[in-house]
């Protein structure tokens, strides 16, 4: 989910490899409220997520 987030940002071009970004979810997915996970990632030179 992170790498695609990342993938998504570069190809779209809301940022660019260093950057960061901020992913937000929830389990169960589409349920309004239940965000349990928050993760800081940041955009690697390939577009996935770096570590």
């Amino acid at each position: 989910m992170v790498n695609r987030a990342c993938r998504i940002v570069s190809t779209e071009g809301f940022g660019k490899p260093g950057d960061r970004i901020i992913v937000t979810a929830g389990v169960p997915l589409g349920t309004p409220g239940a965000t349990n996970m928050l993760r800081i990632a940041y955009i690697g030179s390939d577009g996935q997520s770096g570590i």
